[in-house]
């Protein structure tokens, strides 16, 4: 009887452990297929300076993404990034946060922020080049998400007439 229950207890972790190990390649697996648009906030650990010496390092486009925990249009936005056409759109840009409720460097205030979510294109130099709101998208869905935010990363705004 004492081998019997034994053997049952080994058989039942046996089974536990391969279903955590099929667990963990699911899991494995779907982190390979999972990408996402890495963003850096801006607080009293990250200047502005400092990401933008990273924009110049990694040759690509600083963004400004200005945005409140509570407003539903930046929570739609904040989801769009797990999306592969906003993660696509982003291949060429830095997202930089700046929650506007913890602004230790009064960013919002500099650049004469008053709605969120508003993303800004600016130069090396922090200066602005372009900004949109949620208003250039509409509803929150990546397929509007995306094709505004490529033109704002990729396209030369210098170049044309206002």
């Amino acid at each position: 009887m004492k081998n019997l229950i034994i053997i049952s207890v080994l058989i039942v972790l046996s089974s536990c452990n391969e279903n955590s190990q099929n667990q963990d390649s699911e899991n494995d697996h779907s982190d390979q297929q999972h990408e996402s648009v890495k963003t850096y906030s801006i607080d009293s650990l990250n200047t502005l300076a400092d990401l933008l010496e990273l924009s110049i390092e990694e040759s690509k486009t600083p963004i400004l993404y200005f945005h409140s925990e509570k407003c539903q249009p930046c929570i739609e936005f904040k989801e769009s990034l797990d999306d592969e056409l906003v993660v696509r759109a982003f291949e060429n840009g830095i997202l930089m946060e700046v929650d506007i409720m913890n602004d230790p460097q009064d960013l919002k205030s500099l650049y004469s922020v008053y709605s969120v979510p508003t993303l800004m294109k600016i130069d090396v130099d922090s200066n602005e080049i372009r900004r949109i709101t949620s208003l250039a998208w509409g509803d929150g869905k990546p397929e509007n998400i995306a094709p505004v935010v490529d033109t704002l990363i990729n396209y030369d705004f210098n170049d044309s007439p206002e």
